[in-house]
C-alpha cells in the first residue's frame, strides 16, 4: 500500500520539475538582490557618513609645521561651539560667514557651491621656516556632490573614480575626496622635496579619517569604456553644474529641474571617424520624464535660425538599425562647422557634441543607449 501511494503521487516529471522551480525561484531572488543592490549603491551616494565630521580636519597636524591660521566659513552660527572648539584645540579660530568666502570665488563657480550644499569652509595653514601649506576642506549635502565639486575642481589627470577613497594630484598640489567632504591641498612649490613630502603626508592622514568604501557612481557605469579619456569624467549635481560643464546652444530651454543624476566625459574616436566628442547623459527617474525634456529641447533647436538640422542619410541608416520603443530617434545638427546629437533611452536624456562628421555621433550613441 505504502509504495502504491508514493508511485501514484510521483511522476517521471516530478522531479525534474521540482529542481527546475528550485532554481527559478533561486534566479528571481538573486536578480530581485542585484536589483536592490543596484538601487542602495546609488541612494548610498546621497547619505553623509556618520563617522566623519567637520572638526575631524582639525585634529591634524605635521610633524615640525605650526598651524600658523585657522578660519572657518559657516552658514549658520548654530553649526558649532565657537568657545568649545577653540578652547578644545587650544588656538585661535577665525569664525567668518560662508559669504564672505563666496565672494572670494570666482563668479560662475558661486552656484555651484550652493547647489551642492556647501555649509562650511575650513581654511588651515601650515608653516615651516619659510614653506607654506594651505588646507580647504568643504562640506557637502551628500556624497554625490563633493564628488560632482571634486570632479570640477580638480586639476590633473587621473582616473578619478575609483573604489573608496578619491584622489588627484598636479604640480601645485592635491586634490580628494572623502565621503561627504572636498578636500583642497596647495602649497607655493610642490617641487621643493620638503613641501611635496608634507602635502603627501597631510593628504595620507585626511585619508586614514574613515574607513569607508564607496562604489563608482552607477551613472559612470553606463558609459562604455572603450574610448573614454581617462580623467575627462564629470559629475552633474543640478542644473548649474551641467550648465558650468557642458556648454550647449539654447541651455536655458533645457528644462533640467527634474534629473536625478548626470555625467560628462570625453571620448576618442578612431579611423574612420577620428576626432574627440563630448558627452553629457542624464538619468531621469522614467523614460516620460527624459522624452518630455527632450521633446522640448529639440523643438527650441528646430525653431533657431542659426541650427541646420541634419536628415536624410542619416534617416535611412536608422531606419535600417530599427531602434526600439524606448529610444527615440537621434536628431543631430550643425552648430557652426561641427554637429551635435540629441537622444532619449529608457530613462536617459544623452547629448553628443564636437562632432567633425555626423556617423561618429551615431557611432558612439549606439554603445551608450543600445
Amino acid at each position: 500500500m505504502k509504495n502504491n501511494l508514493i508511485n501514484s503521487s510521483v511522476t517521471p516529471y516530478s522531479i525534474p520539475i521540482f529542481f527546475l522551480s528550485l532554481f527559478l525561484l533561486v534566479l528571481m531572488t538573486c536578480n530581485s538582490c542585484q536589483a536592490v543592490k543596484i538601487e542602495s549603491s546609488e541612494r548610498q551616494l546621497e547619505n553623509n557618513n556618520k563617522n566623519l565630521n567637520f572638526e575631524s580636519f582639525l585634529n591634524i597636524n605635521l610633524e615640525n609645521w605650526t598651524i600658523d591660521s585657522t578660519s572657518i566659513y559657516i552658514a549658520s552660527k548654530d553649526s558649532f561651539d565657537f568657545n568649545k572648539l577653540a578652547k578644545h584645540y587650544n588656538r585661535h579660530i577665525l569664525f567668518l560667514p560662508l559669504s564672505d568666502f563666496l565672494n572670494t570665488q570666482a563668479k560662475d563657480l558661486v552656484p555651484i557651491f550652493k547647489e551642492s550644499g556647501v555649509d562650511s569652509v575650513l581654511k588651515q595653514t601650515y608653516i615651516y621656516n619659510s614653506y607654506k601649506i594651505n588646507m580647504e576642506v568643504y562640506k557637502c549635502k551628500n556624497v554625490f556632490s563633493a564628488r560632482t565639486l571634486f570632479s570640477i575642481l580638480k586639476h590633473g589627470s587621473t582616473n578619478t573614480f575609483t573604489q573608496g577613497n578619491i584622489s588627484c594630484e598636479d604640480d601645485l598640489g592635491m586634490w580628494l575626496c572623502l565621503d561627504n567632504f572636498f578636500i583642497i591641498i596647495k602649497t607655493s612649490n610642490i617641487e621643493d622635496e620638503t613641501e611635496k613630502k608634507a602635502v603627501v603626508n597631510l593628504a595620507s592622514q585626511i585619508s586614514k579619517l574613515t574607513v569607508s568604501q564607496t562604489d563608482s557612481p552607477y551613472i559612470l557605469g553606463r558609459l562604455p569604456s572603450f574610448g573614454k579619456i581617462d580623467g575627462s569624467e564629470k559629475l552633474i549635481n543640478g542644473e548649474e553644474s551641467a550648465r558650468y560643464i557642458y556648454k550647449i546652444p539654447l541651455f536655458d530651454d533645457l528644462k533640467l529641474a527634474n534629473f536625478l543624476t548626470g555625467a560628462v566625459c570625453d571620448y576618442r574616436m578612431e579611423e574612420p571617424y577620428k576626432e574627440r566628442l563630448k558627452v553629457m547623459l542624464l538619468k531621469f527617474k522614467d523614460h516620460d520624464s527624459a522624452s518630455v525634456v527632450f521633446d522640448e529641447y529639440v523643438a527650441s533647436l528646430d525653431h533657431s535660425d542659426s541650427i541646420k538640422k541634419i536628415r536624410q542619410k542619416i534617416d535611412h541608416e536608422y531606419e535600417m538599425s530599427s531602434p526600439s520603443t524606448d529610444k527615440s530617434y537621434p536628431q543631430i545638427y550643425k552648430i557652426q562647422n561641427r554637429f551635435m546629437l540629441c537622444q532619449t533611452g529608457d530613462k536617459y536624456f544623452l547629448v553628443i557634441k564636437n562632432a567633425r562628421k555626423p556617423e561618429s555621433l551615431l557611432e558612439l550613441a549606439r554603445s551608450i543607449l543600445y
